[in-house]
């Protein structure tokens, strides 16, 4: 049975009214707004009715064709993923300069088993295959070698990930200002024995935090001990747990005098959190703990010290990256680095012995 804007409606308590000028991009509706029906539409599987497509051919058959850009963001199962909040947040930024720019702009979820095969028409979004899009933006990690297949293909754009070697633009945290926004707060509080949980280290997002981490010990004059440092190690990724050496071994350094955490996002520390917690440790009274990527208080419980990113920002950036890629295809790659937003959260305190 076909989905209808009624069902979108119903889903998501809004009126057909909202869902309809959500769906059209109208700027009367917010950008959240506009994102969340965007998002539940494609994941419903909505499609216009035929009398609607044929009025759309017929209006873009009158006027100049518009430049359509596909984005791709990775399908996740689990509601409560980080990646569900950053990427709605992100997309609103997109539809929102997409609006403004007078650019069409298509969603599509990748399933997880057809990330990696993105090069093999039959995994590609339809309208890709059909040559109608004239530009893509990626949202979450893909392999080298499906970026470089993509890019060869359409201008493209990465949202917080990059891959070194190739001429693709992206968009991403200053990691270098945001771990060192984490570190000198606790090096105020009095923190001199400061650790780093990292993961996913074979991505260029989590190898960039931990080089502003060690980036971090050298300006403020503390040393750098690989044995607190565990970046090099894929500690867990974001849908499992620690196994039991590593888990016992950060306890046993925290318990040796390790006062504080840093970690390569607001995710992961939430697991160190439970972690901590269930070995006797108390956040933060016995131990701090911080990361990357502020999550909606029903996420983040507690309240977790972290510096967020401005998602929507980012995708307004990736947008006009894009547009700026498809009218110049020669023009110099770029790399644009936002400022993160520091949030005071209540896991991080003055160690004991201050």
């Amino acid at each position: 049975m076909s989905v209808s804007q009624r069902d979108i409606a119903l889903e998501l308590n809004l009126s057909v009214a909202t869902v309809s000028k959500s769906l059209r991009n109208s700027p009367e509706i917010p950008p959240t707004t506009r994102a969340q029906v965007i998002d539940t539409a494609s994941k419903l599987g909505y499609r216009p009715s035929p009398n609607r497509q044929q009025n759309m051919a017929q209006k873009n058959a009158a006027n100049p064709r518009s430049v359509q850009v596909g984005f791709l963001v990775q399908s996740d199962e689990s509601a409560d993923s980080p990646n569900v909040y950053s990427s709605s947040m992100v997309l609103a930024g997109i539809s929102e300069a997409a609006q403004a720019s007078d650019a069409s702009l298509s969603v599509y979820y990748v399933p997880l088993a057809d990330r990696d095969r993105l090069d093999d028409s039959a995994c590609q979004p339809v309208a890709m295959r059909e040559g109608l899009l004239s530009g893509l933006i990626l949202y979450n990690y893909y392999p080298s070698h499906i970026v470089r297949s993509l890019s060869a293909c359409l201008p493209c754009v990465h949202v917080l990930h990059r891959t070194p070697g190739l001429n693709v633009d992206c968009v991403e945290l200053d990691s270098e200002m945001a771990i060192g926004q984490l570190m000198s707060h606790l090096h105020q509080l009095g923190h001199r024995r400061i650790g780093y949980l990292g993961g996913w280290s074979d991505q260029s997002h989590a190898q960039a935090r931990f080089a502003a981490y060690v980036q971090s010990l050298v300006r403020l004059g503390l040393p750098f001990d690989p044995s607190i440092s565990l970046d090099l190690l894929d500690t867990f990724g974001a849908d499992e747990q620690p196994d039991h050496v590593t888990e016992k071994r950060v306890i046993e350094l925290t318990q040796q005098g390790v006062t504080a955490w840093v970690t390569t996002n607001a995710h992961l520390a939430l697991q160190w959190h439970t972690c901590l917690t269930q070995a006797g440790l108390r956040v933060p009274e016995d131990v701090s703990l911080c990361g990357i990527h502020g999550q909606p208080n029903a996420l983040s419980v507690p309240d977790m010290t972290s510096v967020d990113l401005p998602y929507a920002e980012l995708g307004r950036a990736a947008m006009d990256l894009v547009l700026r890629r498809i009218k110049c295809p020669t023009a110099p790659v770029q790399r644009v680095g936002y400022q993160g937003i520091f949030i005071e959260g209540k896991t991080v305190t003055k160690p004991r012995d201050i």
